[in-house]
């Protein structure tokens, strides 16, 4: 025998002394346990990594042998400690599933030395066979000792099992047949059945009526298994059999089936004329039919592992040495001959990332299983994502000694995972916008996954955890049922479900919701979960009740009254008429709405109904229509129909409501009223005339105030200007004063009567408007204020200004009435401060009833910092003559206000004032937005 034989041949043995050893310790020898239980302490695990792993390490399988040893004493280790548990039986069964992994273990030994010897691997690479051929024929020896006390044991204690049965058996015999496993006795060399205990009649699916018969004739298809040859050997040996998973073909119901049981055939020495065989067997069909998927699983790992590209990795954690695969350096980016080394892999990790890699190794150490996800850089600079796997291994000291792991190229699947939390934000603010809450119900856990949304719509607290009970005892009682038969028979189909009922909140509050979802089913069609939306309705139902009522209350309302009243749809189908139309043309609801409503209708006007009713649908502008309606009498009576469009807050037209008025006797007197207009018509001719000569009448007289009556006022201002300057020292003192009051009374006069020209004038002007740039009118306007405002330490702040369509001198008389007012209303030791400011604004905005809803306004506001008034004169204060002050503390005639409201309304706007005592006035003009 060659070298490379002879080296593995010492495997083997090593490796069959190993479940020798362990056999002889579960069956009672007291040897060391160490080198069964200890991978340091075994002769295989030696050979492995101080000369196979250094000799043939380039082999992949060599590597796979290793893991498989690991798992072996795994399985040593526990099967070792059942047994020292007391647990004896449970122990030696496990036998079983490690020489599964014991057969794999010498399977992957083979295949190492088969590629080795295909290699022509030199034979000096191989240990002496001198000493490899010393140590074999020691572990040979120590093998055959051992096999020989094993088998010593177990036929002592066969020996035992059988003294021991002999003494059981009449009781066995009395109570077999109530045993919980399945027993029967057979006699004789035909093996007739004698007895047989229910368990066993199910086993091969017989009844009673088989005791007494031959078993291969009651059962044929063991003939040909080895069944009989089984139990002739018991016969004639006298000797028990054991079988461990035999693999039995027969039929049960009807089935052929393969099955395998566990069995002992037992000699019976009860000194009977017929020698017998008692049977005592257990199915294990399940168990094997496991152990074979456990291969086949671990098949499917190895190839599972190539298929998703995983790269293995054992470091030595002491010497950080570190053995990997090549699709390990391929993630790495490296190729196959090369051979980077631990640290240098390490140095890949991203800066960011090192101090998760560190984490997961301080958990590892402490709970043996390591896991993490970080990113490398390659050497060109590319980042890839990884995720690693590892456990890691102790010494007896407990110090972390070794790390077995996997490592996963996951960069696409992070791309994947950012493209869905895009998506998942995207998707969260479309449900916030829309007020929907999600949910996901799991039928199995009774647990229930709320949204922040969805807990509140159901009143619950925010760190609540919801399950499937708190959802169903929200159900309003009157709903539940409905609820729930709606939402089986949706599942059942495998359809969506759209549902809206009630709910109960925490606080007792009644809700309605609207839920949306769908079932999510696992390969048998059973519903696992429900996922979907609930949105609260309730504002919505309560709105649709209030609806309802109010149509209600319309069609009480309508069919109560005499006129004919209609709806329409948004298409101008009519769809709705009140009692008094089919009271007055004698049709039935049937006919009208079957064969139409233009039946009614007089012929010479259907053509011309038809077009303006569709025209009004298509622009959305009111329907008026005078035509003939059709009486139950056969009569044609005049109608006036008007049809307006319902709108929404958008402006979007929902439905036309309608009514149609008969105006038969307004047409029968419409010649008379021809004939009255007609009349008064002349008279108008008149009045126009009589007021015309009014008009003349109005300009002589503002002719005779602004020339007649100003002149004897100048007058008399002059002589008594004249008399207080040559005769002021002949006067008394009570003289003085007099003419001192008929100055001052005679400056009023002038003052009121130039007011009151002001305020004609603004009516009949002719109104001639043009381009104004308010900027530049208030700039001249501020030089004529300029010295008062000195005087007073004043200021006018002047902002940016529109320019407007406006009557420029009119403009400039009402800047300088506020203007004015804003100074002479200053408070006394305060300095006046006045503010112009503009903006734009839409007639709603505006708070006025004169503004037109939809209309741009210029909004021009005059404040100031003085006496103000109280708020509740603010509309009294433009009229005329009005006065908030004693004439004695403030000069004027209370004319100036009034003006400035006809110089707005001059221009189509409006004026409004605001103000609070000692805080100062703010007076607002509205004008319409230049066009």
């Amino acid at each position: 025998m060659y070298n490379l034989q002879l080296d593995f041949e010492q495997a083997r043995t090593r490796h069959l002394l190993f479940k020798t050893k362990l056999r002889s310790v579960l069956y009672g020898s007291e040897i060391d346990t160490k080198s069964v239980i200890s991978y340091a302490d075994c002769a295989v695990s030696k050979w492995i990594y101080e000369h196979a792993l250094k000799a043939y390490g380039h082999i992949p399988e060599m590597h796979q042998l290793k893991l498989v040893h690991i798992n072996l004493h795994e399985s040593a280790q526990e099967l070792v400690r059942l047994y020292k548990d007391g647990k004896i039986d449970k122990a030696r069964r496990g036998l079983s599933n490690l020489e599964l992994i014991a057969d794999h273990f010498a399977a992957l030994l083979t295949v190492v030395e088969l590629k080795l010897q295909l290699s022509n691997y030199p034979a000096a690479a191989i240990r002496d066979n001198e000493a490899v051929l010393n140590n074999t024929h020691k572990e040979l020896l120590e093998l055959h000792t051992s096999l020989h006390e094993l088998d010593a044991r177990i036929r002592k204690q066969t020996d035992e099992l059988v003294s021991t049965q002999r003494g059981v058996e009449n009781k066995l015999r009395n109570h077999f047949s109530h045993a919980p496993v399945a027993i029967c006795i057979l006699r004789g060399a035909e093996f007739v059945l004698e007895l047989a205990n229910d368990m066993y009649l199910q086993h091969i699916d017989k009844t009673a009526d088989i005791v007494g018969k031959r078993l291969f004739e009651e059962l044929p298809e063991l003939e040909k298994q080895g069944v009989r040859e089984m139990l002739n050997s018991v016969l004639d040996t006298g000797n028990p059999f054991v079988g461990t998973d035999v693999e039995i073909r027969m039929k049960r119901n009807g089935i052929n089936e393969t099955l395998y049981f566990n069995f002992v055939y037992k000699p019976l020495d009860d000194h009977e004329t017929i020698p017998g065989i008692m049977i005592v067997c257990s199915e294990v069909t399940d168990q094997v039919i496991a152990k074979k998927a456990m291969i086949e699983n671990q098949q499917r790992l190895n190839i599972a592992i190539e298929a998703t590209a995983l790269g293995t990795y054992e470091v030595n954690l002491k010497t950080a040495e570190l053995v990997y695969s090549d699709r390990y350096l391929e993630i790495f980016g490296y190729a196959p001959h090369e051979k980077p080394g631990h640290k240098e892999l390490v140095k890949c990790i991203h800066e960011d990332d090192v101090h998760i890699r560190e984490q997961a190794f301080a958990i590892a150490f402490e709970t043996s299983k390591l896991f993490y996800e970080v990113r490398i850089i390659l050497r060109d600079q590319s980042v890839r994502w990884l995720r690693a796997f590892g456990k890691v291994f102790f010494d007896d000291k407990g110090t972390p000694e070794k790390m077995l792991g996997t490592v996963m190229d996951i960069t696409k699947e992070k791309a994947a995972e950012e493209k869905i939390r895009k998506a998942n934000e995207v998707l969260e603010i479309a449900l916030q916008s829309a007020k929907l809450g999600t949910y996901e119900l799991n039928i199995k856990s009774g647990k229930a996954n709320f949204s922040l949304l969805c807990k509140e719509i159901f009143g619950f607290e925010p760190d609540k955890d919801v399950t499937l009970e708190d959802v169903r005892s929200s159900t309003h009682p009157d709903d539940k049922e409905i609820t729930r038969s709606y939402m089986l028979e949706a599942l059942a189909n495998k359809q969506n479900y759209d549902a809206e009922y009630r709910i109960i909140t925490a606080d007792k509050s009644i809700r309605w919701i609207s839920i949306s979802g769908k079932g999510v089913y696992d390969a048998e069609g059973n519903v696992k979960k429900l996922i979907g939306v609930i949105e609260n309705i309730t504002d919505r139902k309560h709105a649709e009740d209030e609806l309802n009522i109010s149509v209600q209350k319309f069609r009480l309302l309508a069919d109560s009254m005499p006129q004919f009243v209609w709806t329409g749809d948004t298409a101008g189908n009519l769809n709705y008429f009140n009692q008094s139309v089919f009271d007055y043309t004698g049709l039935t609801p049937a006919q009208i709405y079957l064969e139409g409503w233009l039946q009614i209708v007089h012929p010479d006007d259907r053509e011309e109904n038809i077009e303006k009713w569709m025209q009004a649908i298509q622009t959305g502008n009111d329907f008026i229509f005078e035509h003939r309606f059709k009486k139950n009498t056969g009569e044609y009576r005049w109608q006036l129909s008007r049809a307006i469009a319902q709108r929404n807050k958008t402006g979007e037209i929902q439905m036309w409501v309608g009514t149609s008025t008969d105006i038969q006797d307004q047409k029968t007197s419409a010649q008379k009223l021809e004939e009255l207009i007609k009349e008064r018509t002349k008279e108008l001719k008149n009045a126009n005339i009589e007021l015309e000569s009014m008009n003349q009448e109005l300009r002589s007289f503002t002719y005779i105030s602004s020339h007649d009556l100003q002149e004897p006022l100048r007058k008399i201002q002059t002589f008594i200007s004249r008399i207080q300057n040559s005769d002021s020292g002949t006067l008394s003192k009570e003289g003085a004063n007099y003419f001192a009051r008929i100055q001052q009374s005679a400056n009023k006069m002038k003052t009121l009567i130039n007011d009151l020209l002001t305020y004609s004038r603004t009516s009949a002007t002719e109104k001639v408007f043009e381009k104004t740039n308010l900027n530049l009118l208030l700039h001249e306007i501020k030089t004529e204020f300029t010295e008062v405002l000195k005087e007073k330490n004043g200021s006018l702040e002047i902002s940016n200004l529109p320019e407007i369509n406006a009557i420029p001198f009119q403009l400039r008389q009402l800047f300088i009435n506020l203007i004015s007012n804003a100074i002479k209303f200053s408070r006394p030791s305060v300095p006046p401060v006045i503010k112009i400011s503009s903006a734009i604004l839409l007639g709603r905005d505006t708070d006025n009833a004169n503004a037109h809803e939809n209309e741009l306004y210029h909004q021009i506001i005059v404040s100031d910092n003085g006496i103000g008034f109280d708020p509740s004169y603010k509309d009294k204060i433009f009229e005329v003559f009005q006065r908030l002050h004693p004439k004695t503390e403030y000069e004027g005639t209370g004319i100036g206000l009034s003006i400035c409201t006809k110089i707005a309304q001059n221009h189509n706007g409006f004026i409004s004032a605001s103000g609070e005592l000692n805080k100062g006035a703010a007076f607002t003009i509205y004008l319409p937005l230049l066009k």
